[in-house]
């Protein structure tokens, strides 16, 4: 890396620091800086502050110029991490982390670059990746304060292990008892992978039964994700086998879609369901549509549910509320069942990799005059460890 002039240059810089940050006139500031580079060409000193200043002043000429110096100084951790620093101003965080991931084998063994790629991976939500590397940062250095903010902050999102207990109560239209529903699950976390183990619990009037369910989430990258899922059952309120499965995909633009299909076997016969979603997240709001269309040998059921969901604080405990329409006359409490438990994996598959969930209530109302389902309360409740 060239060396940044010693002599009357310095001087040059400090009043190009004056003009910035106690004048506030990054205009001039950038005019002596630009000044200065046709006199002193190789001075990186004066030309990283020039990047910096076309940052800080918001110019769109920023990227541009900070890539012109990472070009002519490929060694200087500086230019990549100002790079970077435009990227995430920008909200480009999947931008930054490919970038960090580019340049990692030249800077590995730097502690800051390592930060750098834990803050990073922590707004990408791999909180355990960010966890593991800040571990290893504060290990050779203890009173790194930065890296142990970001640990305390991230810690009880970077949990590897997740108890999940969950009830609802499914008000039916006269044509069947309601129905309670009680989960409880145990989930382990992986590097790039959950595994989750649950029972499940049915009670009506007269009868009740339980299921036994295993679900595995593997990540394929930032934004996307897969989700398999296995259940037994020797209950009628269940279905005696069910494999699902679904792949999940977020836009950065905020829009997310997923698609969803189970083969449900019953006593009576099979059915099949297959489910597509489209959503939308604007600041504290999620807006989500999803369809259902569920057939067997010889029936066909469509229904669609519409969620809006407050957060609160974060995007892991929010207030939800959903309206739907189902129209399924024909078909027995066992197949409504069927596609409320569908609607349940859903539910979970929207935790979405054991996130800090600590609390959330949803409340859903059903207003097709035809459906067997009319209302849904579910709250869940989990924990860390």
């Amino acid at each position: 890396m060239a060396q940044p002039l010693t002599d009357e240059n310095g001087s040059d810089l400090e009043e190009i620091k004056v003009l910035a940050f106690e004048k506030s006139n990054f205009a001039e500031a950038i005019r002596l800086a630009e000044s200065q580079l046709v006199s002193h060409p190789e001075n990186t000193e004066v030309h990283l502050f020039l990047c910096r200043l076309y940052f800080w002043s918001k110019n769109e000429l920023s990227l541009s110029k900070v890539n012109e110096y990472v070009l002519k100084y490929p060694n200087d951790l500086n230019g990549h991490l100002l790079m970077v620093d435009i990227y995430e101003n920008e909200g480009k965080f999947s931008k930054s982390l490919e970038l960090i991931r580019s340049i990692e084998d030249q800077f590995s063994d730097d502690q800051n670059f390592q930060f750098r790629k834990a803050y990073c991976l922590s707004q990408l939500s791999s909180y355990q990746e960010a966890e593991d590397i800040l571990t290893s940062i504060l290990g050779t250095n203890p009173a790194h304060e930065k890296a142990m903010q970001l640990l305390k902050d991230i810690k009880p999102k970077a949990s590897r292990n997740q108890i999940q207990a969950s009830y609802q109560r499914y008000f039916l239209d006269g044509k069947a008892p309601s129905i309670n529903f009680l989960g409880l699950s145990y989930a382990r976390k992986f590097k790039t992978s959950v595994l989750l183990c649950n029972v499940n619990s049915a009670k009506t009037p007269d009868q009740n039964g339980l299921q036994f369910g295993l679900d595995i989430y593997k990540v394929l990258n930032t934004k996307s994700y897969i989700y398999l899922h296995g259940a037994y059952s020797n209950s009628k309120l269940f279905p005696s086998t069910r494999f699902s499965s679904a792949i999940f995909y977020e836009y950065p633009s905020g829009f997310k879609m997923s698609l969803f299909g189970s083969l449900l076997k019953f006593n009576e016969g099979s059915i099949k369901i297959l489910s597509p979603s489209l959503g939308y997240q604007i600041e504290d709001f999620d807006f989500s549509g999803r369809a259902y269309f569920s057939f067997n040998d010889s029936r066909f059921n469509t229904s669609f549910q519409f969620v809006v969901k407050k957060y609160i604080l974060s995007e892991h405990n929010y207030l939800g509320l959903g309206f739907g329409s189902i129209y399924n006359d024909r078909w027995s409490p066992n197949a409504q069942l069927a596609t409320l438990m569908s609607n349940f994996i859903m539910l979970q598959a929207q935790l979405n990799l054991m996130e800090s969930l600590f609390l959330n209530f949803s409340y859903n109302r059903n207003i097709s005059k035809h459906s067997l389902e009319r209302d849904l309360l579910s709250i869940n409740v989990v924990h860390h460890f």
